[in-house]
């Protein structure tokens, strides 16, 4: 996907069982900050600061529960029970480079499901506008870790 404005890529990769999504900043000056919503049924998600419990979404647990109960009498195993979550992944990429933003695996593989629900990115300057303070550090990830933000090809 083209982000807003031409500032860079979100790369999305959807495989049996697994999706993830990659940060591309092409810009040569600026940081760019993306903030995905998502929600995931019966799949475990992590970003850069860990595996991501997420929150409760009731809404869409109780609208799935009541179509999984609606029609016809079942015979064999019934379906799992839904359990919708709401994860909000925020990435900072700096200029030049990609970051891995998230991968979600499947719990239940027959029944999982992780849809993007809004993605915003901002250009900032580069280190996140933190430069030589512990926030920095605390934005981005350590090198050896796979969301560490890795430098562009030239």
């Amino acid at each position: 996907h083209r982000l807003p404005g031409g500032v860079g890529e979100l790369v999305v990769v959807e495989g049996p069982a697994m999706a993830f999504g990659l940060l591309a900043n092409p810009r040569k000056a600026a940081a760019l900050r993306l903030v995905v919503s998502a929600k995931g049924n019966h799949a475990a998600v992590r970003d850069g600061h860990g595996l991501q419990d997420g929150v409760e979404s009731a809404a869409r647990n109780s609208q799935a529960g009541e179509r999984r109960n609606v029609g016809e009498k079942r015979r064999g195993p019934r379906e799992p029970k839904p359990t919708w979550r709401e994860h909000v992944i925020e990435v900072v990429s700096p200029p030049g480079s990609a970051a891995l933003v998230w991968v979600a695996v499947a719990l239940v593989e027959q029944h999982w499901e992780f849809c993007l629900e809004g993605i915003s990115v901002e250009q900032e300057p580069p280190n996140g506008g933190f430069k030589g303070t512990d926030a920095d550090e605390a934005v981005q990830p350590s090198s050896a870790c796979p969301f560490a933000p890795r430098p562009l090809p030239s």
